[in-house]
């Protein structure tokens, strides 16, 4: 039967011999198609690669294998002829279908090594009645088939290798050379001449060789070539560099000796490769892995399955982990299970469509301790866009979270009291009034009286206990919708909701009385005095600023009347807020004009009746108003910080009127009154004491500086040592209204006082106050065995007088003498007192 197929042999090309072969099996036995499909077992695919339809040449196609006829021939590997009930035995192969197929004969084509290559089908449309001859002869007709097919396989392999190892020199950047070491000639190929970019030149020698490569380690080289001409060495290995266009390029030599192959005899043959980009990415992978080692940032690298295969030592470090007790888990071995799946899902949606995702999450150390950590998630694509790694990198930010919260805490309250602080609540009262809809609330604003003698007196740690109890008090008294904040130093401010007027006066009394009930610290009882304004919403203001400073207003007119309780703003309030603007502007205006007068009441030796010194009082006579009251305006230079130029008038004019005096023969001194807040630290009080000696030609013992007992007492550093300091250079120190606070007898032992001035409220009530007469008279008797003088203020009777003398009191100062005189009238008293 082989000869019936000689014809086959005849043909030119294997195309020819393949249509030949299927127009035989069609002239045979007449089958719908024809056709020979190789095996792509990959993808479990078939593709054909020549097609016969009803005998002539038809397009080519591919089709699944699975569940076929065919996918049955292949793993049987047998001739296979199926005639009866074909697509209810194959339903799901829809080719069978499309051409109404009913018949089926196949034969596999295997490789030599019996592997399915391909195969060789006919398809009918009806039963094709077959005879054993014709399955011999379609058989004998496949194996021919199977070699040819075969033969065409392994061609096209050689040539697909000979294509690449033509191409591949140059793909792979790598020229080669041969060294006939009897002749000492080179040969090189046409990529190694493109490598060293130079002209090709023939026969070679090893001198003309190293000049034409050229390498920095050229001295190295050439000694190796040596050693393989004197077969020393058999093989090189080396990585050489030259200069080009001013940036190095790598070459890669690796060559070895070959002995005896031909009738040149021996022969070095080598490689060079250019590996200058290897270098550079080697150099930045080396450059990344240090950075990934180094990082205090954590790294986790995972697959596209999410599973992990690295992490850096950072991560190790932070989790307790090592990379080997990692590898192949994914992140959720650090879950510390407080995120829901929501969460996670969303993480996941997010990396899905932006390609990364970042934020915060709870994870767990391995000895279960849990942390916050800030994570950024990068997806990482192949050259395909398929999703290839995941890469997150992450810190822990337990501490720096604990951290902002309390910076939070610390911006938003008071670190004392735990309240809110006043930039928190006028923020919380703009929201208030910005989103409020007409209900009512109101702001009340609290100050505790003469909280500083307080602090004074017991220290900063019981003062501190007394605010942190005034604050509990108020977070007790006041409803859970309320707003109690720490204002400054000694004040709070409250926001009352939804109260109306006559309730919010309930609720302010019942807080009034709360707080002013006795505080008890060990052995100390203290009872404060409270002032209380209220500013009602929308009747007091509108907004936010309004309420606070009308609420101020109302708070400060009580002050100002010097009593406690609790004032609702009102017109009046509000007229008297006015004209203490008015006042503070027109204040400006007559210390810069010399607008103010200073007058002096004199102070008198209790026996002698002569006058010894002058106390400086500073008058107003306002153009428009009238005498305004220095307990009027004095408040307003402090409140406005206008109280430094007022005391530098103060101090320049009674100066300059002393010396005037002094020129008149009267051997006097005069007092001058400081306040608190004329010993900043802008200011200069003893330089500028010193320049008023020295411009008026006095002496330092003529000026006695007069001060309250919490002035000199206070924790005011710059106060003591500016008082100190001028005590120490002659300056007189007198304490004013002693007495009339918190006052500690052991204060005159600290104090570096010259006299010590009862306040007129004890000098008054002398005669007919046994307790107060007692005080007075404790009080002269230790001066006195202190060296310490005193001088009786608010002298009115000559019966106060005759007492206070009698007692031992130095000096005497009152109506009873004179009160406050102009210079030239004090002058004329002086006179007539002392007899010059």
């Amino acid at each position: 039967m082989t000869s019936y197929f000689s014809h086959l042999y005849k043909k030119q090309s294997g195309y020819e011999r393949y249509i030949c072969a299927l127009e035989s099996i069609y002239q045979r036995i007449a089958p719908k198609h024809c056709f020979i499909a190789s095996f792509d077992n990959e993808n479990n695919t078939s593709h054909s690669l020549y097609h016969l339809k009803d005998g002539e040449v038809s397009d080519n196609f591919s089709y699944p294998l699975e569940n076929t006829p065919c996918d049955i021939d292949r793993a049987s590997n047998k001739i296979c002829f199926l005639e009866i009930d074909l697509q209810k035995q194959f339903p799901e192969d829809e080719v069978l279908v499309q051409w109404n197929v009913d018949g089926y004969l196949a034969a596999t084509l295997c490789s030599p090594t019996n592997t399915p290559v391909g195969i060789l089908v006919c398809l009918f449309e009806n039963n094709p009645n077959l005879n054993d001859e014709d399955k011999n002869w379609f058989k004998e007709l496949s194996n021919i088939i199977a070699t040819e097919f075969n033969y065409q396989l392994k061609f096209e392999q050689q040539q697909h290798l000979l294509s690449r190892l033509n191409i591949g020199e140059s793909i792979s950047n790598i020229g080669t050379l041969q060294w006939e070491l009897d002749t000492d000639k080179f040969e090189f190929s046409e990529q190694l001449y493109r490598i060293f970019s130079c002209a090709q030149v023939e026969n070679l020698n090893l001198a003309q060789v190293m000049s034409v490569l050229n390498f920095q380690e050229n001295i190295q080289l050439e000694s190796k070539l040596n050693k393989i001409k004197q077969k020393k060495i058999t093989h090189l290995d080396l990585v050489l560099s030259r200069k080009v266009n001013g940036q190095l390029q790598y070459i890669q030599l690796n060559g070895q000796l070959k002995s005896g192959q031909d009738k040149h005899g021996d022969i070095f043959f080598a490689t060079l490769r250019d590996i200058s980009e290897e270098k550079i990415i080697h150099k930045e992978q080396e450059l990344s892995e240090v950075v990934f080692n180094n990082t205090t940032e954590a790294i986790m690298i995972t697959d596209k399955n999410n599973c992990i295969i690295k992490v850096n030592p950072a991560l190790e470090s932070l989790t307790g982990y090592r990379q080997k007790e990692l590898l192949g888990l994914t992140p959720s071995v650090f879950s510390a299970g407080k995120h829901d799946q929501k969460y996670y899902d969303d993480l996941w949606s997010h990396l899905e469509i932006k390609g990364y995702w970042k934020g915060e999450i709870y994870n767990k150390r391995k000895n279960g301790e849990t942390f916050l950590e800030e994570i950024m998630i990068n997806v990482v694509h192949d050259d395909n866009q398929d999703i290839s790694h995941y890469v997150a990198i992450f810190r822990d930010i337990t501490q720096w979270k604990l951290t902002e919260k309390r910076l939070t805490f610390f911006a938003n309250n008071d670190t004392l009291t735990g309240l809110i602080n006043r930039r928190s609540f006028s923020q919380v009262l703009l929201e208030k009034t910005q989103s409020e809809q007409g209900n009512p609330f109101a702001v009340l604003y609290l100050d505790i009286n003469r909280f500083k003698e307080i602090n004074d007196l017991y220290g900063h740690e019981v003062a501190d206990l007394l605010l942190c109890e005034v604050a509990q008090r108020l977070n007790q008294v006041v409803d859970n919708n309320d707003v109690v904040c720490r204002h400054s130093g000694d004040q709070f401010t409250v926001l009352i909701n939804d109260l109306s007027c006559i309730a919010i006066e309930e609720k302010a009394q019942e807080i009034h009385d709360l707080l002013v009930s006795p505080y008890i610290f060990n052995d100390i009882i203290i009872e404060i005095i409270l002032r209380m304004g209220i500013a009602q919403y929308p009747e007091s203001g509108t907004n936010s600023f309004e309420l606070l400073r009308n609420s101020n207003h109302a708070m400060s007119s009580l002050k100002r009347k010097q009593r406690t309780g609790i004032a609702v703003h009102d017109k009046e309030i509000h007229q008297n807020y006015l004209r203490k603007i008015n006042l503070r502007n027109d204040l400006k205006e007559a210390i810069k004009n010399s607008g103010l007068k200073v007058y002096y009441q004199p102070i008198l030796a209790s026996n002698s009746k002569k006058v010894i010194k002058l106390e400086a009082l500073v008058r107003w006579f306002h153009p428009k108003l009238g005498f305004v009251s220095p307990v009027e305006f004095i408040p307003i230079a402090e409140e406005f910080g206008l109280i430094h130029k007022l005391g530098l008038f103060v101090a320049q004019q009674a100066c300059r009127d002393l010396q005037h005096l002094k020129s008149l023969g009267h051997d006097i001194s005069v007092s001058i009154n400081r306040s608190l807040n004329e010993f900043r630290h802008d200011v200069d009080q003893k330089l500028e004491f010193l320049q008023l000696l020295n411009k008026f030609n006095l002496s330092a013992s003529d000026i006695t500086i007069e001060v309250t007992e919490s002035v000199a007492l206070s924790s005011n550093l710059n106060a003591n040592e500016t008082l100190d300091s001028l005590h120490d250079l002659g300056f007189k120190i007198a304490l004013d209204d002693f007495c009339t606070g918190y006052s500690s007898l052991s204060n005159l032992i600290d104090c570096k006082a010259d006299y010590l001035k009862i306040d007129k409220s004890f000098v008054q009530s002398i005669e007919t106050e046994k307790n107060h007469r007692a005080v007075v008279a404790s009080l002269i008797t230790l001066a006195n065995q202190l060296d310490i003088q005193v001088i009786a203020e608010g002298v009115e009777t000559q019966a106060q007088a005759d007492l206070l003398t009698k007692l031992g009191s130095n000096l005497l100062q009152g109506y009873l003498f004179n009160p406050a005189l102009p210079i030239k009238e004090c002058e004329q008293y002086i006179s007539s007192q002392n007899g010059v």
